[in-house]
């Protein structure tokens, strides 16, 4: 069990973007290494669900700030507060807040883990239907037919789209920032998906702009990432100076 590795005492200290990235990263090791955890990861159970939908984007978010951030402290915050994460200057009262949302795990993709789970095997972007429920049980279809690339971009370009615009319609805590997370290894790897990115930012600018700081968005295999900040807002990195 994932409970027995780490707690959230641990998850909420304080660290240093340096210090978060290799903390964390010790803790991946960790799962690799014990693969009787797996199941739990993929099913998003107990802890591994703040674990891998709210630890995990911020840590790949560091990976690119860490330089630019390096003097700033991060902790996540577990529970239903309006975000999940805070950033302070040592010595200083201020700070300001990260919300954090996946923007690609539904219930669709739920069930499609729990298929995997199952079955071994199952189509990484083909259409999931389903009967019945967890309690009662599921019978769960995958198509096997191919699915083109550009329908899979479109999907993901609009999945950040719902993201940003369901969390722009909620009350924020003031100074806080939006961090959008998504599974990246299907969509944005080649440079000819990147106008749907430009397309997605652009549709939603007007909604995140009215509610938070900063928009980043990020992808989880740490290679791709995008930014844009308020007009009114100054950098995260100068506003807490």
């Amino acid at each position: 069990m994932l409970e027995e590795m780490i707690t959230p005492a641990e998850i909420e200290q304080d660290r240093s973007p340096d210090d978060f990235i290799s903390w964390f990263e010790g803790f991946l090791e960790s799962t690799r290494a014990d693969r009787s955890n797996r199941n739990q990861i993929l099913l998003r159970q107990g802890i591994a669900k703040p674990l891998y939908e709210e630890v995990f984007p911020l840590y790949r978010l560091l990976t690119h700030k860490r330089v630019e951030w390096r003097e700033r402290l991060f902790r996540n915050v577990l529970g239903n507060q309006p975000y999940d994460a805070v950033m302070t200057v040592p010595r200083s009262c201020s700070s300001t807040h990260l919300e954090i949302t996946v923007a690609d795990v539904d219930q669709a993709e739920a069930v499609r883990m729990e298929a995997f789970v199952a079955r071994g095997r199952v189509p990484a972007v083909a259409p999931v239907t389903w009967t019945g429920t967890k309690q009662t049980g599921r019978a769960i279809e995958i198509s096997e037919d191919m699915v083109l690339h550009d329908d899979v971009v479109r999907k993901k370009r609009d999945q950040i789209i719902s993201a940003v615009e369901r969390k722009s319609r909620r009350a924020s805590s003031g100074n806080t920032a939006l961090l959008v997370y998504f599974d990246d290894y299907t969509a944005f790897a080649d440079q000819g998906d990147l106008p749907a990115m430009r397309e997605a930012l652009s549709t939603v600018r007007p909604a995140w702009q009215s509610k938070f700081t900063g928009l980043y968005v990020v992808g989880a295999s740490g290679e791709r990432f995008w930014e844009e900040q308020a007009p009114e807002s100054p950098r995260l990195n100068s506003e807490m100076q």
